[in-house]
């Protein structure tokens, strides 16, 4: 298994307009930034739509959640898949890996 570079996740709440590389971001749509300067490969999960995110757009990663979902909740499973993730790196090859399960709480991810 490679060596993951994204750091994350890391909650956004209204910090400003830069974006540091190789990071992950969780954000709500109303907290995001007009003209967001990201770095490289930065990923940002967005819960909501609306115009904002056609500058995100051809910047960065961008993951869009476009139901109503609880945030924190979104934050919880995403340090799940996180904590699985060093938990499969550490699996000696050969071994049967665990499955990650579906996101619980969302049938419309774009």
């Amino acid at each position: 298994m490679g060596e993951m570079r994204i750091s994350g996740p890391e909650l956004y709440l209204d910090n400003g307009v830069e974006f540091l590389s190789d990071h992950l971001y969780l954000a709500t749509v109303d907290h995001l930034p007009l003209h967001p300067q990201p770095g490289r490969n930065v990923v940002i999960v967005v819960v909501g739509e609306g115009a904002k995110l056609a500058h995100c757009r051809e910047k960065c990663c961008l993951i869009i959640i476009r139901e109503k979902v609880d945030f924190f909740a979104v934050n919880r499973y995403i340090c799940r898949l996180f904590d699985q993730y060093y938990e499969f790196s550490s699996i000696p090859s050969g071994t049967a890996m665990p499955v990650i399960l579906p996101l619980p709480f969302v049938s419309g991810i774009g």
